[in-house]
């Protein structure tokens, strides 16, 4: 039968009695579905979360990532940033063959010393990271937000990663709670997904988010305690192929 509240409750004060001393933490990954799929994300343990949903986002971080074809073919970027300010080069990935016919070239391919290559490189001045080359469409590199959040019911907090598409949606709802003078995580947000398409016609899920309830003070100061948590979490962790849905490339 399911445990009781009360039950429930006395376990999860025991975890946190006993601290890391059983095992490393690992976020869930909360993930976009794809086929144009509105209904829920994907977790990453196989479960799904249906959307819409209330969580806080705690933390939130820019990060780049680049793959040079056009499909991720389930393997990590060949060159990922996760803050979006220096770069580091997979000189050990099967892509670099696939970079090195590429329109625009990594700077790292121009050097023969693995370390040298390896980087760190400037994500401001990479021509990865330019309007114009090879497509003007599009950046070869992608722009990606990771999101500490929690989600409204849950104990512990897990990472949303944004693709492209909805990046601007989610700057667009943490600039508008600036300029009113608030910050992105004092509010509960209610976090939907909507239908869109590329250039092709192809279906994607998009990201969609409205203000919900303040938090308490109570909550307001587990946020705190988070953000000082996982922030440096957020800014270290590694790009998996799933974080960029290329359902969506232009």
């Amino acid at each position: 039968s399911e445990m009781c509240i009360r039950d429930r409750a006395a376990m999860l004060a025991e975890l946190d009695r006993e601290g890391d001393a059983g095992f490393e933490f690992q976020p869930l990954r909360i993930k976009f579905p794809t086929g144009g799929a509105t209904g829920a994300f994907v977790l990453s343990d196989g479960d799904m979360l249906k959307a819409p949903v209330e969580m806080i986002v705690a933390v939130a971080q820019r990060a780049r990532a680049y793959w040079p074809g056009k499909e991720t073919l389930g393997q990590p970027p060949l060159c990922g940033s996760p803050d979006a300010v220096f770069g580091h080069f997979d000189t050990a990935s099967q892509q670099v063959k696939e970079a090195l016919t590429a329109p625009v070239q990594h700077p790292a391919l121009g050097t023969l010393d693995p370390d040298r290559a390896a980087g760190p490189w400037r994500c401001d001045s990479c021509p990865l990271n330019q309007w114009g080359n090879g497509d003007a469409r599009a950046k070869p590199c992608k722009t990606l937000r990771r999101l500490a959040v929690l989600v409204k019911g849950w104990a512990a907090p897990a990472i949303l990663t944004l693709p492209p598409t909805s990046v601007k949606v989610w700057d667009a709802f943490a600039s508008g709670r600036k300029n009113r003078g608030r910050a992105y995580f004092d509010t509960w947000v209610r976090v939907s997904l909507v239908e869109d398409r590329n250039r092709a016609g192809i279906k994607f899920a998009k990201l969609a988010l409205a203000v919900g309830e303040p938090l308490t003070d109570a909550q307001t100061a587990e946020v705190i305690a988070m953000r000082h948590q996982y922030m440096e979490l957020v800014r270290s962790m590694g790009i998996e192929a799933s974080d960029y849905d290329t359902d969506e490339v232009t």
